[in-house]
């Protein structure tokens, strides 16, 4: 039965029953917290749902990893932003909102799976687990691997760059790297985000983060997950998973961790998004990612638009801000403080003709 407690009227009489979420505390392992260039090989983190048998959760927490893993290489970013000032219609007053939605689009090459480096569970049934990170080329989308074979068909048989790319598949075709170029071969990531904010007040911050992961090769690989979740001033609100077309229901326990060792909290978490561990670590980690990825915009290609034209009778003007670029990032560590998890991201814009 879940603890509860009772508010008493000056009598000291009963009046309302509270019922207190239960929680779980876990102790972290060190490596968990320790800097990915400092381990003994690259690797990728991919963590689960609490309470989840251990076989679904070694195979969810996998597919995160590769989900990471994807991002990591190379996100497609393309946002609409609105800033809008609309007229109340009970006084003379302004409310001014800021609006912006994000797309987020990688893939991942699934015809080679990476190894398993190590896994754990917590108190709280997470699986956290780490998987090799695999040569460049196992990672290349279909167009980029293609040009890269067809280079270097080229250059061993003397075929000019200006050929089609047919005789590089020819070639390739006859080796392993064929499974790697072809498009049933990778796991698609789409990732959306939305957020609303009351800009004068500040009584309305709203978040919505959710993504779709499908294993496009039936044998291979064909694990499929769709994550979504909805923040409102502050509070984690709205989960909902579906993991190979099953829905992980949402429970009311709430998750705390501490670290095996005193961690430092350095001036690095300033420029990182901090997200609260209640809910679990992954929300935490993927939030962080996420917001992160798509706050690069600064050198991206920015379209502003000035709408005259009214949407409605309370709407005054509208600016629209639309931008597009690719981003990747390294994984650099994670630090624990104060309740909240900082993922510690190096991202930099993808331009073309850079890996």
């Amino acid at each position: 039965m879940d603890d509860f407690y009772h508010e008493t009227d000056s009598r000291g009489a009963a009046t309302i029953c509270h019922t207190i979420p239960p929680f779980v505390r876990s102790i972290l392992p060190q490596v968990f917290f320790t800097p990915f260039s400092e381990l003994s090989e690259p690797c990728m983190v991919g963590v689960s749902d609490p309470g989840l048998d251990s076989v679904t959760g070694y195979r969810q927490a996998y597919l995160r990893a590769l989900i990471l893993s994807a991002l990591k290489r190379k996100s497609n970013v393309r946002m609409v932003a609105d800033d809008f000032e609309s007229q109340k219609e009970s006084t003379d007053k302004t409310k001014s909102k800021y609006e912006e939605m994000y797309t987020v689009d990688a893939s991942y090459c699934t015809a080679r799976l990476p190894q398993v480096l190590q896994y754990f569970r917590t108190s709280g049934g997470e699986t956290i687990l780490y998987i090799q990170q695999p040569a460049v080329s196992g990672w290349q989308a279909p167009d980029e691997a293609i040009e890269s074979a067809t280079m270097k068909s080229n250059q061993n048989r003397g075929i000019n760059s200006g050929d089609n790319k047919s005789a590089a598949e020819e070639t390739i075709s006859k080796t392993v790297s064929l499974a790697e170029i072809r498009y049933d071969t990778l796991m698609k990531v789409s990732c959306s985000l939305y957020h609303l904010e009351n800009v004068i007040d500040r009584s309305q911050h709203i978040f919505r983060t959710g993504y779709m992961a499908r294993g496009m090769d039936t044998v291979l690989y064909s694990d499929q997950e769709d994550f979504g979740y909805t923040s409102v001033n502050g509070h984690w609100c709205d989960f909902n998973t579906k993991f190979n077309g099953a829905e992980i229901p949402e429970n009311n326990t709430r998750y705390f961790y501490q670290t095996c060792t005193n961690q430092n909290a350095d001036s690095s978490i300033s420029q990182s998004i901090g997200m609260a561990t209640a809910e679990g670590l992954w929300p935490a980690i993927v939030t962080g990612v996420l917001w992160q990825v798509t706050g690069i915009a600064a050198d991206s290609n920015t379209t502003i638009r000035r709408v005259n034209d009214s949407y409605d009778e309370t709407l005054i003007h509208l600016t629209r801000r639309i931008e597009t670029h690719a981003a990747g990032f390294d994984l650099l560590r994670f630090v624990l403080a104060s309740g909240r998890l900082y993922a510690i991201l190096g991202v930099e814009l993808k331009y073309p003709g850079r890996q």
